[in-house]
């Protein structure tokens, strides 16, 4: 009864299971469920019906359980849970079949039926496990269910064996070939199986126990069958092969080549298999097969290796297509790079690497494979490297014009490499040009990040070329990192590599190209400082001042400009161009004293990082001694010319900066050293505004006067040969810089003697400067413009101001009594000056000056200052108001007759001039002066000792100009009668008279004058002691025919 219900229950389980093996299909929770109670079911299947006799009943559930699971893996796709479960169906219907039959197999022919169909229930079960094994899922699982049915199928072998020899073997020759088929699709399984639980020995030691006897191929397996033996087989070397145990890889893909005859090589009928997903015949599994073993092969690292692996390759060459093989192709890249080969064939590999590219096939696999074997190519030949990658962009860049998709990515990572390879090796420039002519053949700008990327590459070795002084690599480098297909590499870095290039030209002497590659910049480039920077030092080279000059005004106007100012500084020192250093340093003084004043006006009162007065020092300097050696090579090559011509030429070309062009860059030089001194002046005038102690203030007194000692040291050694205008600036900015000198509580400054002695030089050498100036533009045969005009009258104004602060000093220093000395020699100096303050005061305009300077003249006690002073106002009366040049040339004529070194035969010219001047702008002056010189001819007649009568002049000299003022008088008179002033008429007819009657010629011009006015019927000739003025209208001058000729002319007198 027990053994009843038990079978009872068994079968209905195995019912329950049929049943719901189709409801679990959709549900992989469930099915995975019903997989785990089926699999328990196995692990204890020897309880199913062992105690009992087998049964119809067990016989037919097992076979509905195994048509069920059959029929539904057939129906469905099912999920990998499902999956599992069917598999798991199938080995529980064999093991229920084999508790069926269990022990009616060794008895009786029915027996050995029975165990042939449960032998080929398990060999089908055992390959469901083993084909799922290969597939996702838990493979741990099918693996032990494999292992499960391959015992049972190894049991039903030894039933079978057990059977068969005791037959006859004639009559059950097919029962024998039966059982022989299905113990090698046991061992066939079985050798899979031991592959995937890693027991190699293992299934090596079953192979040659039953597959060693013939060849394989003799055993006259099904086509399944050889293919399935083939296939695992080729599976377990190539397993062994991925983990680089060659040997053994080479032993089993020698028993996989075995199972090819030589006849069926070409037949993919005989072997017809599925390996992975694809389905391959017989001619492409042997050639697989053929490309393992010729891997392992070279895998041994061994000469024999190499030798099968070149027949092995050369074989798979002489195929149909063999050549374009890329398994084939990839072999034979490796047996060129073996080691154990004689040499690198650097030429078959390039060979081999082209026909890869042309049959590229737009693959990210091949193209990382290409990508590789090119990179190791390039690590052997350099040169070949880089035509095959130069190939490979050209195709890639033919594909991207076709419309591939990946092209233009695979084409900048290929542009990249491009450049690293060339950047990582011992380039010519022959190889930078060629790099240069393929890439400009892309003719597609690349990725910004593959553009910055390159150009990072490119400028290492920039920089190594440069700093390794290859200077035409690194230009070539530079114009390669230049290209068009670059341009995407931001704005900052073309910037740096275009100035490189001008440095790299700079350097290698090639200045044309310096400026070439400039001109070629963006107008943003060009403006930046540092291209600024760098074109400063072209400009040295090319010994271009204005260069270098706009270039250092561009410097000084852009931000962190001092640090850049340095550098040029520090570079035109570092080339010995005393030129460029000295402006370099003018423009940092400029830009100092720029800053102080912008930092003043935020209130700043920190001292500038760089000590002001040492630079303008320095700058004053170095500009002086480049004036000084050109003067001095200017008077040198002066008389070298005088004594030899080719003297000279060797004097000249040994100096430094020989270049410089006295007529201009010296100009500018001398305008630079002025230009200095008054940037020290508005430096001190700037630190004067800071609220800061004398103690920390950085122009303190002895830097002042070391300032003024130079500018006049200067100023005084030049006078003579520079232009006067630069004199001026010179010395005026001694003067200044005198005048900011400490000073006591009343404004007088604390001057020593030499000091006060310096700056009245330097006031009376600036005056006569601006002086000559204005005398030169006076002078002009030309009508001066007005912009001459408003010079001269600036000039004019400087030089009195001047003359005026020399006069006030000088007056002080009398006054004072503190340097008598000084007084004593500048006072006649103040003589020189009165007289150009006399002009300047003319030219002004300034009339009421003109008495006070002649005061100032008297005091002076020089009747040729005071002389000078006459004539001055002679040549210029026609400019000067009457009353005032009358009332000035009076006072110039007393001053003068009232000093005793003064001769009256001087005088009485200056009386005939002052007579000729008065008369037409105020006639009764004119009347006065001659009864003056009546007066002074008197009182000289009777000082006389020679005087012989009372009709003789004192000197003969005077019988002309007499004369002349006697008929000037007595025409005067007539005129007066004319216009019906008789009286008028009378007293000037008189008073000529009495001229004449001193004129030394025996009263022959008085006698004229008295027929004449007897013609006129007033009576007798007679004198007069004055003239009444009467206002009236003038008439034309009626004049006697012995009037005396022209006035003589009075020649101008100069110191």
């Amino acid at each position: 009864m027990a053994s009843k219900r038990k079978r009872t229950d068994t079968l209905d389980a195995l019912a329950d299971v049929v049943h719901r093996l189709p409801a679990v299909k959709a549900d992989s929770i469930a099915a995975a469920a019903l997989a785990d109670v089926v699999r328990r079911w196995i692990s204890g299947d020897r309880s199913l019906g062992a105690d009992d006799v087998p049964t119809e009943d067990y016989h037919k559930a097992g076979v509905r359980l195994w048509n069920t699971a059959l029929r539904l893996e057939r129906e469905v796709s099912p999920t990998p849970e499902y999956q599992q479960l069917l598999v798991h169906c199938r080995v529980l219907a064999l093991c229920v079949l084999d508790s069926a039959f269990a022990e009616s197999l060794r008895s009786g022919p029915e027996g050995k039926s029975r165990c042939v169909y449960l032998y080929e229930i398990a060999l089908r079960a055992a390959r469901a496990c083993l084909v799922l094994s290969e597939g996702k899922g838990p493979k741990g699982s099918y693996v032990e269910l494999c292992r499960l049915v391959l015992e049972k199928a190894a049991k039903y072998q030894q039933i079978l064996s057990d059977w068969l020899p005791e037959e006859d073997v004639d009559e059950n020759g097919d029962d024998t070939k039966s059982a022989q088929m299905l113990n090698m699709k046991r061992v066939v399984l079985e050798l899979g199986q031991l592959w995937r639980e890693t027991r190699l020995d293992d299934a090596d030691k079953l192979f040659l126990e039953n597959l060693t006897s013939t060849p394989i191929y003799s055993f006259g397996l099904d086509p399944d069958t050889h293919g399935e033996l083939t296939v695992t087989l080729f599976h377990i070397g190539k397993s062994l092969l991925a983990e680089k145990n060659f040997a053994g890889a080479m032993t089993w893909l020698d028993r996989t080549l075995d199972c090819f005859p030589s006849e069926y090589a070409n037949d993919d009928k005989y072997c017809d298999v599925i390996i992975g997903d694809e389905k391959r015949g017989g001619t492409d599994l042997r050639n697989t097969v053929m490309h393992a073993l010729a891997l392992a092969a070279l895998g041994l690292q061994t000469h024999a290796g190499l030798e099968l692996a070149q027949k092995l390759v050369f074989k798979l060459a002489m195929l149909p297509g063999g050549v374009r093989d890329r398994r084939v192709q990839i072999l034979q890249l490796e047996l060129y790079d073996s080691p154990l080969a004689n040499s690198f064939a650097a030429s078959d590999y390039a060979a081999t690497l082209s026909k890869m590219i042309k049959s590229f096939n737009w693959t990210l696999e091949e193209y990382a494979l290409l990508h590789h074997h090119i990179q190791k190519l390039h690590s052997k030949s350099p040169g070949l490297g880089c035509g095959i990658l130069d190939e490979w962009m050209m195709a890639l860049r033919s594909g991207d014009e076709a419309g591939r998709d990946a092209s233009t990515e695979w084409i900048e990572k290929l542009v990249i490499t491009r450049v690293w390879l060339l950047a990582h090796q011992r380039e010519t420039e022959g190889e930078l040009d060629a790099a240069q002519a393929v890439l400009s053949k892309v003719r597609m700008p690349i990725s910004a990040d593959a553009a910055a990327a390159a150009q990072t590459l490119m400028w290492k070795r920039i920089e190594q070329g440069y700093q390794e002084k290859q200077y035409a690599t690194a230009t070539r480098w530079c114009r390669l990192a230049l290209s068009h297909i670059f341009e995407a590499g931001g704005r900052s870095n073309r910037p740096l590599i275009e100035r490189k290039l001008i440095l790299c030209a700079v350097e290698s002497g090639d200045l044309e190209a310096a400026k070439s590659a400039y001109a070629s910049m963006s107008e943003a480039t060009r403006d930046e400082p540092m291209t600024k920077y760098l074109v400063y030092k072209l400009a040295i080279k090319l010994d271009d001042l204005d260069m270098a000059a706009e270039c250092l005004r561009c410097i000084a106007m852009s931000a962190g400009k001092r640090e850049l100012l340095y550098a040029c500084v520090l570079h035109a020192r570092h080339v010995k161009q005393r030129m460029f250093v000295a402006q370099a340093l003018k423009k940092l003084a400029d830009l100092i004293n720029r800053s102080n004043s912008d930092d003043l006006g935020e209130g700043a009162a920190e001292h500038p990082p760089v000590h002001t007065p040492a630079l303008f020092r320095c700058t004053i300097l170095m500009l002086r001694d480049i004036v000084d050696s050109a003067c001095s090579d200017a008077r040198g090559g002066a008389r070298g010319s005088a004594e030899s011509e080719d003297k000279n030429d060797k004097s000249s070309a040994g100096r430094d900066d020989s270049n410089i062009d006295n007529t201009g860059h010296m100009e500018q030089t001398i305008r630079d050293l002025t230009s200095v001194f008054k940037g020290v002046i508005d430096a001190v005038e700037i630190e004067r505004d800071y609220p800061t102690q004398d103690k920390d203030r950085l122009f303190t007194t002895d830097e002042l006067e070391w300032f003024c000692r130079a500018a006049y040291s200067i100023g005084l050694k030049h006078s003579g040969t520079w232009d006067l205008r630069h004199t001026v600036a010179i010395l005026d900015s001694c003067v200044t810089i005198s005048n900011l000198l400490p000073s006591d509580g009343q404004g007088n400054h604390a001057l020593t003697n030499k000091l006060v002695v310096k700056r009245l030089t330097s006031r009376f050498l600036i005056a006569s400067a601006l002086a000559a100036l204005t005398r030169s533009a006076a002078s002009s045969p030309t009508v001066p413009s007005d912009s001459v005009q408003d010079q001269m009258l600036k000039d004019s104004q400087a030089m009195r101001k001047h003359i005026l602060a020399f006069y006030s000093e000088l007056r002080r220093l009398d006054i004072t009594r503190s340097n008598t000395a000084v007084v004593g020699t500048y006072s006649g100096k103040l003589s020189v000056l009165l007289a150009f303050d006399f002009e300047g005061a003319i030219r002004l305009g300034d009339w009421d000056e003109l008495e006070i300077i002649c005061e100032r003249a008297a005091a002076c006690d020089n009747s040729d200052t005071l002389r000078v002073l006459g004539d001055t106002l002679l040549r210029a009366q026609a400019t000067v108001p009457s009353k005032k040049f009358v009332s000035t040339m009076r006072l110039i004529v007393n001053k003068l007759q009232a000093t005793s070194r003064f001769s009256n035969d001087k005088l009485i010219r200056y009386y005939r001039c002052l007579f000729q001047a008065a008369l037409y702008r105020d006639n009764d002056a004119a009347f006065e002066v001659l009864e003056e010189v009546g007066r002074l001819v008197g009182a000289a007649s009777r000082a006389s000792p020679d005087l012989g009568d009372s009709q003789a002049p004192v000197h003969d000299d005077w019988s002309e100009e007499l004369q002349y003022m006697a008929s000037i008088a007595f025409n005067e008179g007539i005129d007066w009668f004319a216009g019906g002033s008789e009286e008028q008429s009378r007293q000037w007819v008189a008073a000529a008279a009495r001229l004449a009657e001193m004129c030394g010629d025996g009263g022959k011009l008085k006698g004229i004058m008295a027929s004449r006015f007897a013609l006129l019927g007033m009576g007798e000739l007679g004198t007069h002691p004055s003239v009444e003025t009467e206002t009236g209208g003038q008439t034309e001058a009626m004049h006697t025919g012995s009037a005396a000729a022209s006035p003589p002319v009075i020649e101008m007198v100069t110191e």
